[in-house]
């Protein structure tokens, strides 16, 4: 047994290679994936999302009787940059119900990232595809609960934690991926996921700052439109948000996919993916 899983983590590790792709091409695929799926996009980032916020309310709820009056008070208390101790004892519930948010919408997150990576393999997926993520529970948790901890742990140290935060945001990022394809442990698929990124650091970090500079581009643009209504302009919030999150995610799918795929780049039914997928596929019955 021992030795197998050894022989899985060389194969795998043999795998991680550097990606080909250009920075500015990475991102260019992001965008043609997203305009190609983008009305399955849509709706699957908005019901993700929709059941995180209920699930984020309904645990600041059993913690205060009355959040309007404490939603209120956090946004007077951010105000008064005097205040920071103030600041933190309103923000930590929140910080922590966002977390068990995160938690308990893990399935939907493992679903969502195996159809990211299928529409990257030009695979046919649907709306309810999302939910299949629920028959890992315990890894997708695991792994989540993981990574939501160590970035948290990153906001506790003053003026550099931003910083690491955004590193470890980097290299988890395929955290989910490996997990989806491999079915490793989460351990394995962190350790996998870091050791993708760093191979690639400079390229992954280049994909993530283009992505960035998209994303104010697209903020200061929807600011200026709809700055006179605020009813557009939490409409235009809402389809920003859910574009902003679409757009990493799909990055960190072709990343992944060309970090596993580099022996092979053509997508074709020779892939690495395309051959674990029709070996052991993940969401048979």
């Amino acid at each position: 047994m021992k030795n197998d899983e050894r022989q899985e983590a060389s194969n795998i590790n043999e795998l991680i290679k550097r990606i080909n792709l250009g920075a500015f091409d990475v991102v260019k695929q992001s965008l043609t994936l997203i305009k190609s799926n983008c009305v399955l996009i849509f709706f699957l980032m908005l019901f993700y999302y929709l059941i995180q916020f209920a699930v984020t309310y309904i645990i600041l709820n059993l913690h205060y009787n009355d959040l309007g009056a404490v939603i209120n008070k956090l946004v007077v208390s951010l105000q008064s940059p005097n205040d920071n101790q103030e600041t933190n004892l309103v923000l930590y519930p929140f910080i922590i119900a966002s977390l068990g948010g995160k938690i308990v919408t893990a399935p939907l997150l493992f679903g969502l990232s195996f159809i990211f990576l299928r529409l990257n393999l030009k695979q046919k997926m649907h709306f309810k595809d999302i939910f299949n993520g629920f028959s890992y529970l315990m890894v997708s948790l695991t792994l989540v609960f993981f990574t939501s901890l160590i970035e948290s742990f990153s906001q506790v140290i003053p003026i550099i934690g931003s910083i690491i935060n955004f590193y470890l945001m980097m290299v988890l990022s395929l955290s989910m991926f490996f997990l989806v394809t491999f079915k490793i442990s989460p351990v394995e698929a962190i350790k996998y996921s870091i050791k993708g990124v760093n191979t690639n650091f400079m390229k992954v970090f280049s994909i993530y700052l283009i992505n960035i500079l998209i994303c104010i581009g697209l903020f200061i643009v929807f600011s200026m439109v709809s700055s006179a209504n605020s009813y557009l302009f939490a409409i235009l919030a809402i389809l920003y948000f859910i574009f902003t999150v679409s757009l990493f995610i799909s990055s960190q799918s072709i990343i992944f996919k060309e970090i596993i795929n580099n022996n092979d780049p053509q997508e074709t039914e020779n892939s690495v993916l395309n051959q674990h997928n029709k070996k052991d596929d993940l969401f048979d019955a």
